[in-house]
């Protein structure tokens, strides 16, 4: 294998790397958000079900 093949080697393996890692941050970049909505879901549903025990309670005392 001369030099040239050597260079051609590296660098299809480099763009396979930099694929890889442009998909992946994708992914990554996607699943924050959702995490980041499922979090912001969770407290406002916890909102909702706290004012609504103070509601009952209000209701009842």
């Amino acid at each position: 294998m001369n030099l040239a093949d050597e260079n051609a080697r590296i660098e299809r393996a480099q763009q396979d790397v930099r694929k890889y890692v442009a998909v992946t941050r994708e992914a990554s970049e996607q699943n924050n958000a959702v995490t980041a909505t499922f979090a912001i879901s969770g407290m406002i549903a916890g909102a909702a079900l706290f004012g609504a025990g103070m509601a009952f309670v209000g209701l009842m005392g």
